[in-house]
């Protein structure tokens, strides 16, 4: 592969974003648009594809990455130097319950979507507390990681230590 058929800014590949944006277009663009596509393409293409990379995570991008990522979003938004804690904890309750209707009503998408917001507002919660997200479920493994039990109805119930 040549230098040129990929380059990079922040770790986002340029090339990716062409194809994202040809899909994009594909499905958008109707055939009375073409003509008008090639001065879309001109005019717009540069500022789409470096928004694209902006705010695309890379395949890379580390676990650690993602939690800095949230947790700026936090500052940004004042969630972590303002607010208060418990309300977070009540945030995160919410999004469980949202949880718990994706899971009951077999909607994988808001699975993913309800797990993804629960993951925000702990990481958000542990900032608040000044406290590392990591070290936190680290902590939970080193707990769990030899427990023994069994599972009753669907639900692993741990022995009486």
């Amino acid at each position: 592969m040549r230098d040129s058929d990929y380059i990079s800014d922040n770790g986002y590949e340029i090339r990716q974003a062409a194809e994202y944006l040809t899909n994009t277009l594909n499905r958008e663009v109707k055939p009375s648009h073409v003509l008008d596509a090639k001065e879309v393409l001109n005019t717009n293409v540069r500022d789409n594809i470096y928004d694209y990379i902006r705010d695309k995570p890379s395949k890379e991008a580390t676990m650690t990455e993602l939690i800095e990522k949230v947790k700026q979003w936090g500052y940004d938004r004042n969630i972590i130097q303002e607010a208060p804690t418990v309300k977070q904890a009540e945030k995160t309750l919410e999004e469980c319950g949202e949880l718990l209707v994706a899971v009951a009503t077999n909607n994988k998408d808001e699975v993913i979507d309800a797990i993804g917001d629960i993951q925000v507002t702990m990481i958000l919660q542990c900032a608040m507390q000044g406290i590392s997200y990591v070290e936190t479920l680290k902590s939970a493994y080193n707990v769990i990681k030899d427990r023994k039990g069994k599972l009753i109805n669907g639900k692993f119930v741990k022995e009486a230590e």
